[in-house]
């Protein structure tokens, strides 16, 4: 009986470790770098939907007519113009954070496959397509 009690937990214990929780935001992004698609990436198809999610909205700083972010990112010109800014007012070095604070502030970074879309984006002129 004893046995039996303490082959018993031994078991729970070891299921117990075995157990794995990811982060579904970690495994979407680590699944999405792979399959990026950034063969087609336009202002108005790509890039304006993914600033309207994580950065021009009525909780994010960068939308209306004040701004708390300075720049109002439901403009195209707004939004290039922060891709042609250098140093910390590059939004490739924001949503990288390889200059100045990370973007969204105070959110989670921005999916991989997304920062590619904008790099590539970028990359092609930042053209108002």
């Amino acid at each position: 009986m004893r046995v039996t009690f303490l082959s018993l937990i031994g078991i729970v214990a070891m299921a117990a470790q075995s157990c794995y929780y990811d982060n579904k935001e970690d495994l979407n992004q680590n699944l999405g770098s792979a399959n990026c698609d950034t063969t087609n990436v336009t202002y108005s198809g790509t890039i304006q939907a993914i600033m309207a999610t994580n950065c021009a909205t009525s909780t994010v700083c960068h939308a209306g007519p004040n701004p708390s972010g300075i720049k109002d990112f439901t403009s195209y010109q707004e939004v290039k113009s922060a891709i042609d800014a250098s140093g910390n007012g590059s939004l490739i070095g924001r949503i990288t954070a390889t200059t100045g604070s990370l973007m969204p502030q105070g959110g989670p970074k921005l999916p991989d496959c997304d920062i590619q879309k904008i790099q590539k984006w970028a990359d092609n002129g930042a053209p108002n397509n």
